[in-house]
């Protein structure tokens, strides 16, 4: 049986739906990534504010169902983006739950391009 961790700084419908919802700040969710794969790989992480034996739980319970397993972030940090992508490796999720060959797009916006559209409305050079 399948079990839902999910750290979040809102609430969502996808925590309130989660086995298992950990409230985190904005500013944690780099610290949390960072905690859990530090203690998939062994070493000792410390992490201000994250519950050092919940992440221990919860990766004691990914490495028993490594191949079997998924790890997402749904933030825009190329850097907390590539952590996830390590520890899906460590726990050889690729080929397993994590399929190369089947994209899907959802998300795909240009936050740059939003940005330059913001400031070209905030400077008054858009045309309606």
């Amino acid at each position: 049986m399948s079990k839902h961790y999910q750290f979040e700084s809102n609430m969502s419908l996808t925590g309130s739906n989660a086995d298992v919802r950990i409230p985190i700040k904005p500013s944690q969710e780099g610290k949390v990534v960072a905690a859990l794969f530090g203690a998939l790989s062994g070493q000792s992480v410390s992490a201000d504010g994250i519950d050092a034996a919940m992440i221990a739980k919860i990766a004691d319970e990914l490495k028993a169902n490594a191949g079997a397993s998924l790890v997402v972030s749904g933030s825009n940090d190329a850097n907390i983006q590539r952590v996830v992508l390590a520890i899906n490796k460590m726990l050889n999720n690729y080929g397993a739950t994590i399929n190369m060959d089947a994209h899907l797009n959802l998300f795909a916006g240009n936050d740059t391009a939003v940005g330059e559209l913001v400031s070209e409305m905030n400077a008054g050079t858009v045309n309606w």
